[in-house]
């Protein structure tokens, strides 16, 4: 037999690995009726190569409307990180009032796009239930280190694995049978053992050099959703997975989602054919804004709530599609 360690070393370093939050989150996924995978795989270009990076747990979950076959996805992807027992994560608040960022509304996307459906009921998370965040960082409480690698990191895995994704998406409502394409939901999560604070309005270099702890700080929240900016790395990210739809704009689904809107007024640049091509440009050279910006980011133990308070909200979605379109909030310019 190989010589085991007895100083106890590879716990730490298993469970520093991420590998049993990973696991814990993708039971609690099944349990809640979710079809789970490892490793959501995703290309991203670095110069002249192509490299795969993943996501660590891929939940799928479908939802039907009433007295219907067919069904609407609801994918969930999740990133973990397991920090030390010593380590907090503190985020600024949105400081912005008149203009706030795009805090909540768009955490949780339904998409109908690309759809002969209308969602009348939207997904909005409301600022009580989910505060908005514009900043993060990692503080150490032990070692006194301030930084923050692994938050930046788990938030552009995500981040970056969402065109992949809503490409797959678009890929089946573009060839898939005229009113059987619904819309689609889906989000993305970050998962953490750490402690999450979100600092009060009055957080400055004061309140700090006063503090005797970081708790002091802000306020204990279970999930937040930061707003994180694009760029045009990022956009060239989206055109490269939405290059091959350059082609295959027209189709009979397409056609149909188009008539729906372009009959109710539907600005020319907002119809589903013409997101799809400029998609393949890049996200900022679309009218309509397909929203990339917002991550959850949730301490683990309330991944269950969070997860029952998304699944509620598409539910409610789902049951309010219809062929007529909502009264408000289209633009028609």
């Amino acid at each position: 037999m190989p010589p085991t360690d007895d100083t106890g070393k590879w716990k730490s370093k298993l469970v520093s690995s991420s590998l049993p939050l990973e696991f814990d989150v993708a039971k609690m996924l099944v349990a809640r009726g979710c079809y789970v995978s490892a490793d959501y795989p995703y290309l991203r270009s670095e110069g002249d190569i192509n490299k795969e990076f993943t996501v660590d747990v891929h939940a799928l979950d479908v939802i039907s409307p009433s007295h219907d076959d067919r069904f609407c996805t609801l994918d969930i992807l999740i990133e973990c990180k397991t920090r030390n027992p010593h380590v907090v994560w503190l985020f600024l608040p949105d400081p912005n009032t008149d203009f706030p960022l795009e805090g909540t509304g768009s955490v949780l996307r339904g998409i109908d796009e690309f759809s002969p459906w209308f969602i009348r009921k939207p997904t909005y998370f409301a600022a009580t239930e989910l505060a908005a965040c514009y900043k993060g960082v990692e503080v150490d409480t032990v070692s006194g280190n301030v930084f923050d690698a692994e938050l930046r990191h788990g938030i552009s895995q995500l981040q970056f694995a969402l065109p992949a994704l809503l490409s797959m998406r678009v890929d089946i409502a573009v060839d898939d049978i005229p009113g059987d394409n619904l819309p689609f939901f889906f989000v993305p999560i970050l998962v953490t053992n750490a402690p999450l604070i979100v600092a009060h309005k009055n957080f400055n270099v004061g309140r700090v050099t006063a503090a005797k702890a970081v708790e002091e700080l802000g306020q204990p929240v279970p999930y937040l959703s930061l707003y994180v900016d694009t760029g045009p790395e990022f956009e060239a990210h989206i055109a490269f997975h939405f290059s091959h739809f350059v082609d295959r704009t027209v189709t009979d689904a397409i056609r149909e989602a188009d008539a729906a809107r372009r009959a109710i007024g539907i600005a020319e640049r907002l119809l589903p054919s013409k997101i799809i091509s400029d998609l393949a440009e890049g996200a900022d050279r679309v009218g309509y804004r397909i929203p990339f910006n917002n991550v959850i980011v949730c301490n683990v133990n309330s991944l269950k709530r969070l997860v029952s308070r998304i699944h509620r909200k598409v539910r409610t979605a789902v049951s309010s599609l219809t062929r007529e379109p909502p009264n408000e909030s289209w633009e028609t310019v």
